[in-house]
């Protein structure tokens, strides 16, 4: 005699009334129940165009950044230095020697020379006005820079806000990480270039300058 099936056997005997209606009982028993839903990427064309535009925006605000920083703080000094070590050329050997090796009449002579031809003082006043309207100059371009970068930020701000009310799925976390690493990489070899190429890069010789000098002084002799 046959034993009559058990759950165990992998199925349920069903009577025809449920056979019937099953699916309903199913539904039934799941009915209340939340399915969560699987949030998808943007496939619209204005959800890729936004994130697009945020990638690029956010890209040129690290860039603006790092660009405004390393040539304000560092490239410009170094090419100060850079005229200051051309003009040292004349002015440090001149300076250094003249209190030592001029003679007494050379001495004179400058001295005549500073008070009745050249001002001192006039010259003095100039000098640390052109400083004050260079710094201040300088600032306003600080300043245009910076605008620049609010700009790319705030249109970074704006689409990270579309983005949040529709619910779209963004991998933000990579987003900035992917830009972080390559400023990173960017800023060393910005940094290796210009410490190897260009503040190495052989400007005006010194010979040449005083080709340039001794020529329009003998042109006045003509």
């Amino acid at each position: 005699m046959r034993r009559p099936p058990s759950y165990s056997d992998s199925f349920i005997v069903l009577s025809p009334r449920h056979k019937l209606n099953y699916e309903e009982d199913l539904l039934d028993a799941v009915e209340g129940v939340e399915i969560p839903v699987k949030e998808i990427e943007p496939e619209s064309w204005s959800q890729c165009i936004l994130l697009f535009a945020f990638k690029g925006s956010f890209h040129i605000f690290c860039i603006s950044v790092f660009e405004t920083t390393f040539y304000f703080l560092y490239v410009n000094r170094s090419e100060d230095a850079g005229i200051f070590n051309t003009i040292n050329t004349y002015y440090s050997p001149l300076v250094n020697d003249c209190r030592t090796q001029w003679t007494n009449g050379t001495k004179w002579f400058i001295k005549e020379l500073f008070t009745y031809s050249i001002n001192k003082s006039v010259i003095d006043a100039e000098g640390s006005a052109a400083a004050a309207a260079r710094t201040s100059y300088n600032a306003t371009l600080i300043v245009q820079s910076s605008i620049y970068s609010l700009v790319c930020f705030i249109a970074c701000v704006g689409i990270i806000c579309i983005c949040v009310y529709n619910k779209w799925k963004v991998a933000w976390a990579k987003i900035f990480l992917e830009n972080m690493l390559f400023i990173a990489v960017l800023a060393a070899y910005e940094f290796f270039f210009y410490n190897t190429i260009i503040y190495k890069y052989t400007t005006l010789s010194t010979p040449e300058l005083n080709k340039y000098i001794v020529d329009g002084l003998a042109s006045c002799a003509k």
